[in-house]
């Protein structure tokens, strides 16, 4: 969930996702509970804090401005299983998001968002260099 609309562009974009270091939803039993019923294969606690502070993978975000008063993100059950004061949702699109071998730790006060092309990322300081720390993984731009 986003405070604010985001446009992508008409193909959609691929965004590195990523785990911050707030515990708030690991810390809800109800929250997780549901994710778990929903994800059986969701990692243990242990597992999923190992991942915090890193990037995890990429995935094609296509709309950026889902508002979670509409009927689609009223009846998704993930956008809807915890308090949230965000105004809006992204949608990726049906491509598989395409996970890291391990996580990634990102430098400290980087970007939430982190918008990928083939040549690295966007936006923000040399991520260039941090790009090439990734651990191989499939080709994100695959398909368009």
């Amino acid at each position: 969930r986003r405070g604010k609309a985001t446009a992508f562009p008409e193909k959609g974009e691929w965004v590195a996702i990523h785990c911050g270091s707030n515990l708030g939803h690991l810390n809800n039993r109800s929250t997780m509970e549901k994710i778990r019923e929903a994800w059986p294969e969701c990692p243990s606690d242990e597992e999923l804090k190992q991942g915090m502070k890193s990037l995890l993978g990429f995935a094609r975000f296509v709309d950026g401005g889902c508002s979670m008063t509409s009927t689609e993100c009223r009846q998704d059950p993930f956008l809807q299983s915890y308090p949230c004061e965000k105004a809006y949702a992204w949608k990726a699109d049906g491509v598989r998001a395409v996970p890291f071998q391990a996580p990634v730790p990102y430098p400290k006060g980087q970007l939430q968002i982190w918008h990928v092309t083939a040549e690295g990322f966007v936006s923000g300081s040399d991520k260039k260099a941090f790009l090439s720390m990734v651990p191989p993984a499939p080709t994100a731009g695959g398909g368009g």
